[in-house]
């Protein structure tokens, strides 16, 4: 559910028409209520098949409100996906990774080395550039680290 989402699940597809093997790594469906859909165990990663994609789903610390839970929620998520990826996904030739949020980089970063295979960090919107400028982040510290981690 989502525009991200949408996006990413009809690549996925595509690509499986043109003849490629496709596996997603995800976290446990919340969006957008900020809570794990009923059926989920929220400490318990699940393999499901969507569509023609074998979806690998980790389980995250979910929260919808306040910058410092969602940041907890978005490391909560590269946690998992350094945890579980290895040992529920197989290894892939290439690794194709879509921010925001910009900190699942480092998983992209961890993996991609633990597989010995090069990712591509797809960044669709500029962020923190997009936050400060609406106003939802205030320039300091934390804007600057994660400037230089978009970077």
């Amino acid at each position: 559910m989502g525009a991200p989402q949408a996006r990413l699940s009809e690549l996925g597809e595509r690509l499986v028409d043109a003849g490629w093997e496709v596996e997603a790594l995800t976290a446990l469906p919340n969006y957008p209520t900020g809570k794990i859909f009923s059926g989920y165990d929220p400490r318990t990663p699940v393999v499901e098949q969507i569509g023609r994609l074998r979806t690998v789903r980790v389980p995250l610390y979910t929260a919808k409100t306040g910058f410092f839970r969602r940041l907890r929620s978005y490391f909560s998520f590269v946690a998992g996906a350094r945890r579980h990826g290895p040992r529920m996904c197989q290894r892939p030739d290439l690794l194709y990774v879509e921010s925001p949020p910009l900190f699942i980089g480092y998983a992209a970063r961890y993996l991609s080395r633990r597989w010995k295979c090069p990712f591509v960090f797809n960044v669709s919107d500029l962020w923190p550039e997009s936050a400060s400028r609406m106003g939802m982040v205030k320039p300091g510290i934390a804007t600057r680290l994660a400037e230089r981690l978009e970077l």
